[in-house]
């Protein structure tokens, strides 16, 4: 999943320097040409200004790139999102029995509407009715070696606002996952800096993720020639950083999600800490429990908000020795350097490959 919002972000930043060279191309045009000795580069600005100004309707067609690009970004991202979280959920529980209980009721349905679009240009080619059936059928009569359909699940009527998405995600059993956003610490400071009179909790969704209802507003009239006003540049800028946020927080909430399966499935669970310093040492005793430098370790917290914790062992040590690796031993007490906040009251789980 972190892959998934790695590439949205290469991709925002490829739509800010699009943005820059706008905006350099606007300096080009402020500069005095006659000021210019090199015939050739005096000939080539006054070229690119008389094709410039005949090119009158430049800004709008810039304006509609930028919409168009910055809402594709979101909505592949939300469609890659949740399909590697699908992929992940796949892999993890091996049985399908154990599946979420929405992503089995759901899945026959989303295979059934699934085969009445593989004529679509999103599917084509992608996916075959053969493929479909017999993942199908995996799930019936093989449910220890199962396949998803994970791209029907892909499946939306309406463009990405708030409510849609919400209504996405609930499909393979996240609901709220609007609220759980807003609840995201990056989220709330975001809002405390802007605007610090508005309540995240009261204030409807609608409100408080304005941009992506305007993102796709703004995309349905580009994409059916309807004319509008064009944003300015630092709105564009504006939206930008924010579904920039929007991505980050939603990854976390969907790989927070996610973890109850890693611990339930996919987990060692660790014995009890001996003690906990400076909220990132933690110290206690394994058992034929093979661990490395790089491994993650999640933390089973009393917080109903933020019920895991999670981040990869920065360092061992044993008997004040700094190790990369330690092999399987009857037992042996360790010291655990990690990313998070780590307290003693924490349950801790080492995730398997």
């Amino acid at each position: 999943m972190r892959v998934c919002l790695l590439q949205l972000i290469e991709r925002l930043n490829d739509l800010r320097a699009f943005i820059d060279g706008i905006e350099k191309q606007a300096e080009i045009l402020r500069f005095d040409v006659q000021s210019t000795n090199p015939t050739k580069i005096e000939s080539l600005l006054i070229d690119y200004q008389t094709h410039f100004y005949n090119f009158s309707t430049k800004r709008v067609f810039d304006y509609k790139t930028i919409i168009i690009t910055l809402y594709g970004c979101l909505e592949n991202y939300v469609e890659n999102l949740l399909k590697a979280y699908l992929t992940r959920i796949s892999y993890i529980i091996s049985n399908y029995a154990d599946l979420p209980l929405d992503i089995r009721e759901n899945h026959y349905r989303q295979s059934a509407e699934l085969l009445l679009k593989l004529d679509y240009p999103k599917y084509r080619g992608v996916v075959t009715r053969e493929t479909v059936i017999g993942n199908m059928h995996s799930c019936i009569n093989t449910p220890t070696s199962y396949k998803l359909n994970i791209d029907a699940f892909t499946n939306h009527s309406s463009n990405f606002r708030s409510s849609s998405v919400n209504e996405f995600f609930s499909v393979i059993g996240i609901s709220g996952i609007s609220s759980k956003v807003k609840s995201h610490p990056k989220f709330v400071e975001f809002f405390s800096a802007i605007g610090p009179e508005v309540d995240l909790h009261t204030t409807k969704d609608d409100i408080i993720f304005e941009v992506l209802e305007d993102i796709a507003f703004r995309r349905n009239n580009v994409a059916h020639g309807v004319e509008g006003n064009i944003a300015s540049i630092e709105i564009l800028r504006s939206y930008i950083r924010f579904v920039e946020l929007y991505a980050t927080c939603l990854n976390d909430v969907i790989f927070l999600n996610m973890l109850q399966y890693e611990v339930e499935f996919n987990s060692i669970h660790l014995n009890s800490p001996i003690a906990v310093y400076s909220n990132h040492i933690i110290c206690l005793s394994l058992e034929n429990t093979a661990i490395k430098v790089g491994d993650i370790i999640v933390a089973e917290t009393q917080n109903p908000s933020y019920p895991f914790l999670y981040g990869n062992i920065k360092c061992i040590q044993v008997n004040k020795n700094s190790i990369s690796e330690l092999a399987p031993e009857p037992i042996i007490e360790v010291g655990i350097e990690v990313e998070f906040n780590a307290k003693d009251n924490h349950k801790f789980h080492l995730i398997k490959k």
